[in-house]
């Protein structure tokens, strides 16, 4: 896997964890 996609791919992982972090604390239903 090249070095970009591998960062891009690690890059959006970390997004959506943060995302699914502060959803959460907002008090969203998950889903």
């Amino acid at each position: 896997v090249p070095d970009e996609v591998a960062e891009t791919v690690d890059t959006l992982a970390r997004h959506a964890a943060h995302l699914a972090r502060v959803l959460a604390a907002d008090g969203y239903p998950a889903g």
